[in-house]
């Protein structure tokens, strides 16, 4: 996955070490990068949200 500068943004992040490990297994089994994998959860975390009903 190219990363293109005009569409990316470079963070730090503090990650709990059990919650890495479980991320960097994932992103083995995908064949994926640790970064890559993140994308990925943070892209699925988002649409989910996204489609919660609003509360009232």
């Amino acid at each position: 996955m190219p990363v293109n500068p005009d569409k990316s943004k470079k963070t730090s992040i503090v990650v709990p070490i059990e919650i890495y490990n479980e991320i960097e297994k994932l992103s083995v089994e995908e064949s994926r990068t640790v970064s890559q994998m993140m994308v990925v959860l943070m892209k699925e975390a988002l649409e989910k949200r996204r489609q919660k009903p609003e509360k009232s």
